[in-house]
């Protein structure tokens, strides 16, 4: 369950197993008008470079500049392609959590990726 979480972006799973549906759409849709609200907020209201990076990580910030650039995305590709909550994959996860994570979230864990 813990790899789980780690490959949920916005940690959408928590400790005690909850699905916690409002980090999942808030990671999703941070791109658009209410998310960029909260991120200009946080680099106005941050004293240093290090304050900022406690509430934006370097990623986060690339991100936002190439929503700027190129427009805003969804963020749910490997949301999507890890999450066991949809009603087609529950099943064969709850049966076999192990089997999930090693054949659906190790491979995108450890996928090597140009940035």
């Amino acid at each position: 369950m813990q790899a789980l979480r780690r490959g949920l972006p916005g940690r959408p799973i928590k400790p005690d197993g909850y699905f916690d549906f409002s980090a999942c759409l808030t990671h999703n849709y941070q791109q658009f008008m209410g998310g960029f609200v909260n991120f200009v907020e946080d680099i106005a209201g941050s004293r240093s470079v290090q304050d900022y990076r406690t509430k934006q990580s370097y990623a986060e910030t690339v991100t936002r500049w190439q929503s700027l650039s190129y427009g805003p995305n969804y963020n749910a590709a490997y949301c999507l392609a890890v999450c066991p909550a949809g009603e087609d994959v529950i099943g064969s996860y709850l049966m076999d959590k192990r089997r999930h994570l090693k054949e659906v979230v190790d491979p995108l864990t450890q996928k090597r990726e140009t940035v």
